[in-house]
């Protein structure tokens, strides 16, 4: 089996990532085969091919890293690169899987799937987000940070990502459309041609649908494996006269997983200091961070580091009545919902892609309209007014065994999926048009030309001087 994704632990440890390396280990232990193809942020002076071993499985598992030589490579004028094509081709006939499990395309190349059809080997993809739908990847618009509805076309699309950096003014408008249209085409191409393709709850698989124009795609439901050990919280007593009710957050402190709709809902309270909120994560927005702690002045709110997700059972911002995310995105899953159930904690939830799936009826969540402070203000009201609730909703929540899918359940209805795709083969694709491949080479040198030539204020790190 070769899994290919876009960054491998340590280097990389977001949810995709962690999720794979999981599934890696799992596949191991049943007695498979794995080799990893993995993208890289390491930057290389001209494309190479690394090779590394992760020991961390009970037995060694290879991971290629693929470096890209070209400059800015995740931004999404640079989906398809031949070069990748070419060496993951290498790869494959080297190690000669049975089947390839696609996770992501970002930092590779946009014709994954069709590289190893031609190569004879049939394709599995995880639809692990909805980067396949949109230019910036979560489908949150930046100016209103609401959930993009709109359909994908060069407008709105292009004029949405204008936002990203580096801008490319040596693009005309034309041009940009041509490789808009190339990058949808090529995705829809690679879930045509792929035998299984997964995702982990039916919203995600039917957004994907949707905005990738794909609906007759059929798409096969299997929830991520999660194998983090936390411990059942003792539950803490409701609060008391005067006592605060806790809120714990955790996650990257970002735009995206919003914890500023939490904080402007506590400024919303009649009483702002009847909540104390429990803040961990990363400050991988040092502006933001900024201002959530400028917007947090004259409130409860308590700021912690980074967090080790082994030890979040004993950290402070689990000790809590409940748990709350602001996330503006459309999650495909929500891992941070397996752990609040896992320590045993009730779910203030927007009500929006996998996490409204997910809660929807259930009893251990209450759900408010995503990225709306008034309405999160409103629901929080209603717990303050009735905290009885919070009992009752605890009492909905799962047994631990029952909250969760294991990684060594997950890899085994995996490898079911594998057999399907195995039984199909390798689909028939048209041969390589070396001619195209060379354009698409030259594209990016030209771009990386062009990007050299610009002036910092033409590629939007610096303000024009007045």
């Amino acid at each position: 089996m070769a899994l290919v994704l876009h960054g491998y632990p340590p280097e990389q440890v977001g949810g995709t990532e962690l999720s794979v390396r999981t599934l890696a280990h799992n596949l191991v232990a049943e007695g498979l085969e794995v080799v990893v193809i993995a993208g890289t942020l390491d930057w290389s002076p001209g494309f190479a091919t690394t090779t590394s071993i992760d020991e961390g499985a009970s037995r060694p598992i290879t991971v290629y890293k693929l470096h890209r030589g070209d400059l800015y490579f995740d931004h999404w004028q640079k989906g398809r690169e031949p070069r990748v094509s070419r060496a993951f081709a290498e790869i494959l006939r080297s190690e000669r899987p049975d089947v390839v499990h696609v996770h992501h395309w970002v930092r590779l190349s946009n014709d994954l799937v069709a590289v190893a059809a031609r190569c004879g080997i049939p394709a599995v993809v995880t639809l692990q987000d909805l980067w396949s739908t949109c230019l910036l990847t979560f489908r949150v618009r930046p100016d209103t940070r609401s959930f993009c509805e709109a359909e994908m076309a060069p407008d709105p699309c292009l004029d949405c990502a204008s936002v990203l950096r580096p801008r490319t003014p040596w693009m005309s408008r034309a041009q940009a459309e041509a490789r808009f249209g190339e990058r949808t085409a090529f995705l829809r191409r690679e879930l045509d041609l792929a035998r299984i393709r997964i995702a982990a709850c039916g919203s995600h698989a039917q957004t994907v649908r949707q905005f990738l124009g794909v609906s007759d795609v059929e798409i096969d439901l299997l929830p991520p494996g999660v194998d983090v050990q936390l411990a059942r919280r003792a539950p803490r007593a409701l609060p008391g006269e005067g006592e605060p009710l806790r809120i714990g957050a955790w996650g990257h402190l970002a735009p995206l997983k919003g914890a500023d709709v939490l904080i402007e809902a506590l400024r919303l309270l009649p009483n702002p200091n009847a909540v104390r909120l429990e803040l961990a994560g990363g400050e991988v927005d040092p502006a933001f961070a900024a201002h959530l702690r400028e917007r947090s002045e004259g409130l409860d709110v308590h700021f912690h580091s980074a967090y080790e997700l082994a030890e979040l059972d004993r950290n402070s911002v689990s000790d809590v009545h409940l748990m709350a995310t602001g996330t503006r995105a459309h999650e495909s899953w929500g891992l941070v919902l397996d752990e609040a159930l896992l320590m045993g904690l009730p779910s203030l939830l927007p009500a929006a892609g996998a996490l409204l799936d997910r809660a929807q009826g259930r009893g251990f969540a209450a759900l408010y309209r995503q990225g709306d402070p008034a309405d999160l203000a409103r629901v929080i009201g209603e717990l303050l007014a009735d905290p009885a609730r919070i009992e009752a909703m605890r009492a909905a929540i799962p047994a631990p065994d029952d909250c969760r899918l294991t990684g060594v359940d997950h890899a085994r209805l995996t490898v079911t999926l594998y057999q399907r795709a195995i039984t199909a083969g390798a689909p028939a694709v048209e041969p390589v048009d070396e001619a195209d491949e060379q354009r698409a080479i030259e594209f990016q040198d030209a771009w990386d030309e062009g990007l050299k030539a610009a002036s910092a204020v033409e590629l939007g790190f610096e303000e024009e001087p007045s």
